[in-house]
């Protein structure tokens, strides 16, 4: 259906504990478990306690881990490229995209895309700045199988730096 699919990844702890902001929002979970099934007792242990993140961090906290690892599974499948959005330069994506597009990928060496191919995509956002800040045992305190797998598949995706985080159950 598409020419080329890009798995843009996220560092899995950043991105959890960036979610937090969405518990409670029930449109934007019955989307994603229209996407990814297996989110549905998740997403129905999260309705059955309090909507706001400060009183539900276990249940929320958990389907969000199932939710980045699910979604990450999904599009892997599929991807003909999986970069890791904090070292990935807009000018790399943009020559990968339209690398059999003459006329297009000479735009890629545009000055606003030269500018911050130095730079990787995902810039720190005031936007999270409230977010929990979670640590790999957080994680594994809450469901230590899920959480191996989280960082099984981060370190999958080159996020090495979790490496020595992957713990037997």
């Amino acid at each position: 259906y598409y020419e080329k699919i890009f798995h843009q990844v996220r560092d899995p702890l950043k991105t959890i504990s960036s979610f937090s902001k969405y518990c409670g929002h029930t449109q934007l979970w019955k989307m994603a478990c229209s996407v990814t099934p297996g989110l549905i007792p998740y997403l129905i242990a999260d309705q059955q306690k309090s909507t706001r993140y400060r009183n539900n961090f276990k249940t929320c906290t958990r389907f969000m881990m199932y939710h980045w690892l699910s979604w990450n599974e999904k599009i892997a499948l599929h991807a003909d490229w999986t970069y890791r959005i904090e070292n990935t330069s807009t000018y790399s994506i943009c020559t990968r995209a339209y690398s059999n597009h003459v006329n297009i990928l000479e735009k890629c060496n545009s000055e606003s895309i030269l500018n911050g191919s130095a730079q990787g995509v995902r810039r720190n956002s005031k936007q999270f700045a409230d977010r929990v800040k979670l640590k790999p045992l957080d994680l594994y305190r809450l469901d230590c199988k899920l959480a191996r797998s989280v960082f099984v598949a981060a370190v999958s995706y080159g996020y090495h730096e979790y490496m020595d985080k992957i713990l037997d159950c």
